[in-house]
């Protein structure tokens, strides 16, 4: 036994700062034909990783602290694309197409004379694009007018959804837009049940007590916590996977397509590339310097002189 950070007794086996875990001996995952296996396998049959132990392992934290909202996952493609799920069960994919031919042109907007497209090939920016227009296509839409007072309650859920979404990626927020954002996820809890009378069926969403919930989502949850987020680090955009998302075309897609796709080379190879881009980038820009196009401020700025 060892005492932990917080003066309780831990019943973990003493180790070494930077050893990796030890592993409870099992004869059927440690052994094949009497021989040992490699501390690989077994960490794997055993869902564990050979990471060593990290030095804050032991230290009193709170790890859900630490967890900020992202929005292109959690909303953008997390809540949103289940909502878009539920609408096509409802109204089907041609009632779908309808509604959006049906918008008209404007400008700046995007206009989907061939229907709503495929969601799962789309980027952020396109997804954003559908969203302009997506609580208009929706309450255009005649046969979910014809459903009555539950459908009156998908167009405002769907309404309330767009609102929050918006409401959650302003780059300032104040005083006032902070209850605006809790009054449109109200106002989505307030009328999903529509969702539910309409038949929607989802196989992800499952209680605790084994229960079909389509509204049991960890995404759809961790939007009660977006205004906690705001209040303690700022706006959401700040700390958006979007800022990242966009290089990885530019330096994990184009890299893979240069390497011989071997998986036992490619990695090795794409850093190779990734090195070689950034060295003629940044001759490029001396060279420019010299020339006397671009200001050496920016120089150091661009490639870190």
């Amino acid at each position: 036994m060892e005492q932990d950070a917080l003066g309780g007794i831990s019943d973990r086996p003493s180790r070494q700062m930077g050893q990796p875990h030890p592993l409870p001996v099992n004869p059927s995952t440690h052994k094949r034909n009497g021989e040992l296996r490699s501390y690989n396998i077994v960490t794997k049959a055993l869902s564990r990783t050979s990471v060593p132990e990290p030095f804050f392992a032991t230290l009193p934290s709170e790890i859900h602290s630490s967890m900020y909202p992202d929005v292109l996952h959690q909303l953008l493609q997390g809540v949103l694309k289940h909502l878009i799920s539920w609408l096509k069960q409802i109204l089907g994919q041609k009632e779908l197409d309808r509604c959006f031919q049906c918008q008209p042109h404007a400008h700046g907007i995007q206009h989907y004379k061939d229907g709503f497209p495929d969601f799962s090939r789309l980027t952020g920016k396109e997804v954003k694009d559908i969203f302009r227009v997506f609580p208009g296509a929706i309450c255009a839409s005649d046969a979910l007018r014809s459903k009555g007072e539950d459908g009156l309650s998908v167009m405002k859920a769907t309404v309330a959804m767009t609102d929050f979404y918006y409401f959650a990626t302003f780059p300032v927020h104040s005083d006032h837009t902070l209850p605006l954002m809790r009054q449109a996820l109200l106002l989505f809890h307030k009328n999903k049940n529509g969702f539910l009378n309409l038949g929607v069926r989802c196989d992800k969403g499952i209680t605790e007590d084994g229960n079909q919930n389509p509204f049991c989502i960890p995404k759809l949850h961790f939007l009660t916590h977006y205004i906690w987020a705001i209040v303690e680090a700022g706006a959401l955009p700040g700390f958006d996977t979007q800022m990242s998302e966009r290089l990885h075309i530019a330096w994990a897609k184009n890299p893979f397509r240069s390497t011989s796709r071997r998986r036992e080379t490619s990695t090795n190879e794409m850093a190779l590339w990734v090195e070689r881009q950034e060295a003629m980038q940044a001759f490029q820009s001396l060279v420019q310097w010299r020339r006397g196009t671009i200001p050496l401020s920016k120089l150091r700025t661009d490639q870190g002189f």
